[in-house]
C-alpha cells in the first residue's frame, strides 16, 4: 500500500507539470508526443528490466524536469518554437518513460483482482495533479503582475517562473520516488506490464 500511496503521489506531481507544460509554458502536443513516443513503452520496459522501478522512475522524472527546465530557460518575448522544441523533446522522452513506470509502480503487488482500482486510482491521481498543478503554475506564472496590463516581457517572465516551479514539483517527485521500495522479481513484472500496456 505504501509503495502505491507513493506512486500515485508521484502520478500526481508529473501530470500537473504535463498540464502546466502544455497549457502554460507553452509546449507542444506534436513535439512532447513524439518524444514520449520514442522513450515511454518498450524504451521504459527496457529500463524497468535492467534498472527496475524506483531507478527507471526517478530517472524518467529527472529527465522530465530538465525538459521543463530547457522550456522555461528557452523561452523569450521574440522566441521561436525551435528554440523551445529540444526541451520539448526531452521532457516528451522523460516523460513516456516517467508516466509508463509511474503506472507500472502503482499496479505492482495489486492482486489482479484489484487491478481496475489501482488503475482507476492513478488515472484519479492524474486528472487531480493535472488541476492542481495548473492552478498552483497560473498563481506563480501572475504573481506580480496585480491586475495591470502586463507586457509582453512581463508574461514571459512569469510563463519562465511557472515552467520552474514546474521543475521543481518533478524533482521533489523524483525525490519521493526514491521511497519505494524494490521488490524480489519487480524488475521482471514490470518490464512485462508495460510492454503489455503499449
Amino acid at each position: 500500500m505504501r509503495k502505491m500511496i507513493i506512486a500515485l503521489v508521484a502520478v500526481v506531481a508529473v501530470s500537473g507539470c504535463t498540464s502546466t507544460e502544455q497549457d502554460v509554458v507553452g509546449g507542444g502536443l506534436i513535439g512532447a508526443g513524439v518524444g514520449g513516443l520514442v522513450g515511454g513503452g518498450k524504451g521504459a520496459a527496457l529500463l524497468l528490466t535492467k534498472w527496475g522501478t524506483r531507478a527507471t522512475m526517478v530517472a524518467g522524472m529527472f529527465i522530465y524536469g530538465i525538459g521543463l527546465v530547457a522550456i522555461a530557460l528557452a523561452l523569450s518575448p521574440g522566441g521561436s518554437y525551435w528554440a523551445v522544441l529540444p526541451g520539448i523533446l526531452i521532457y516528451g522522452f522523460g516523460g513516456g518513460i516517467a508516466f509508463t513506470t509511474l503506472f507500472v509502480a502503482a499496479a505492482s503487488g495489486v492482486a489482479a483482482n484489484e487491478q481496475g482500482v489501482a488503475s482507476a486510482l492513478g488515472s484519479t491521481s492524474l486528472q487531480i495533479g493535472a488541476a492542481l498543478g495548473l492552478a498552483a503554475a497560473l498563481v506563480v506564472a501572475n504573481v506580480g503582475l496585480g491586475g495591470v496590463a502586463a507586457t509582453t516581457s512581463d508574461v514571459v517572465d512569469g510563463l519562465r517562473m511557472a515552467g520552474l516551479f514546474a521543475a521543481a514539483a518533478v524533482f521533489l517527485g523524483a525525490v519521493l520516488a526514491l521511497m519505494l521500495k524494490q521488490a524480489p522479481g519487480i524488475a521482471q513484472d514490470a518490464a512485462t506490464s508495460a510492454e503489455a500496456a503499449h
